[in-house]
């Protein structure tokens, strides 16, 4: 389960034992818990994010960057934090069909992600050509409305029985 928080929750003195609480009132491990934090979080106070985070992954959650590229954040930066996943923005994506200069982006991300041990997941994914290019550059996942709309909580259990074969 993918969760993402605002800058105010995240920067919160309680944030951590507030995630905890949560997870111990519910049906959910932490392992199950993957947390997506934007790089404008990151960078707002960095020693504290990464001391946060930390906190976080040794409970067994994991912790993605969501929306990478679009931020303030320096790369150096990249192996500072403990990141397991980079979340490639959809402004990336839609144009690396037609731009080789965003294609030249997305392909440096997933280079970059993979020499850092992470995982990547393409965000905004609207066609299959889009879809094989990123497999092609070594993308680990990706999500859009090329594989599903937004929808309901109800209609979701229906949808992956329907659905189990989609693969990227």
């Amino acid at each position: 389960m993918s969760v993402n928080f605002s800058g105010r929750d995240f920067a919160a003195d309680d944030f951590v034992d507030s995630v905890y609480e949560t997870i111990s009132l519910s049906d959910v491990s932490a392992s199950q818990v993957h947390l997506e934090i934007t790089e404008r979080l990151l960078m707002g106070q960095p020693d504290n994010a990464k001391e946060t985070l930390s906190m976080c992954q040794k409970a067994g959650m994991s912790i993605s960057i969501d929306d990478f590229g679009t931020g303030y954040s320096s790369l150096s930066y990249l192996h500072y934090f403990p990141i397991d996943t980079l979340k490639i923005d959809r402004s990336f994506v839609k144009d690396m069909l037609a731009n080789n200069g965003s294609a030249a982006l997305v392909k440096a991300i997933i280079g970059l992600g993979k020499s850092l041990n992470m995982d990547i997941i393409a965000e905004g994914v609207e066609s299959q050509e889009e879809a094989v290019a990123l497999r092609d550059l070594g993308c680990d996942k990706a999500q859009g409305y090329y594989f599903a709309k937004p929808m309901p909580e109800k209609e979701i259990v229906d949808f992956i029985i329907k659905n189990r074969k989609i693969e990227f």
